[in-house]
């Protein structure tokens, strides 16, 4: 039976460690003030309203949505949905390209679609799980 052995050289360095002030998260704080999102080209409240309430409308008549989700859960997923599309798309090109068309979806715009409403889901479905486990404390 064979084995090896390894052997090698260390240096001996001098190790040391000293305490991290403790942040009281201003620096944190100021960053996150500093975040601003640009204003979506052509989107009014109005117009975003009327989508959300279509987005809404539509996926409140899929009755498997019904079964899992109540009506305002499935408004806020509505809503995420066109929060999303209104940081994505200039308002004329969501409503030629997504909303007001005539014929189905492009497979890109599917796959979009379906991504933006697959994560809308889950944190709507963390929103509900964090009511469950913290109903005084949810967000």
């Amino acid at each position: 039976m064979l084995g090896f052995v390894m052997m090698g050289c260390v240096n001996k360095t001098d190790l040391v460690v000293e305490d991290l002030e403790k942040s009281d998260n201003s620096s944190l704080e100021v960053l996150v003030e500093k975040i601003e999102l640009p204003e979506p080209k052509g989107w009014t409240e109005s117009n975003t309203g009327f989508w959300k309430a279509m987005f809404w409308y539509r996926m409140a008549q899929d009755m498997q949505i019904r079964m899992v989700y109540s009506p305002e859960q499935v408004y806020n997923i509505a809503s995420c949905v066109v929060d999303t599309y209104r940081q994505t798309y200039e308002y004329d090109v969501f409503q030629k390209e997504i909303g007001n068309r005539k014929t189905p979806l492009p497979p890109n715009l599917t796959a979009e679609a379906m991504a933006f409403g697959t994560e809308c889901t889950r944190i709507e479905q963390f929103k509900i799980k964090q009511k469950q486990l913290n109903p005084k404390e949810s967000v």
